[in-house]
């Protein structure tokens, strides 16, 4: 069901940053038919594609800085979920 859904998207994202543009409602949509463990696959992915976003172009050093400086954390937002 759509609600439960809705939830589980919540529930595996809560630990991360997510951006106001992460519409709960409309993933829930699009993953009609989505196991619990389907939709924790989804968020999964979409928080590595934040990542991808983030070390794109970057060498190992300028990584490496990101990840000593805090800067590793952008948020996830709804173009992560629609690849």
């Amino acid at each position: 069901e759509e609600p439960d859904r809705e939830e589980l998207f919540r529930i595996n994202l809560r630990e991360l940053s997510v951006s106001n543009d992460v519409d709960f409602r409309a993933l829930a949509h699009m993953t009609h038919g989505y196991s619990g463990h389907d939709v924790t696959c989804v968020c999964r992915d979409a928080a590595m594609q934040k990542l991808r976003r983030l070390v794109k172009e970057k060498s190992k050093d300028e990584i490496k800085a990101l990840g000593q400086q805090g800067e590793m954390d952008l948020p996830v937002n709804m173009e992560d979920f629609i690849m």
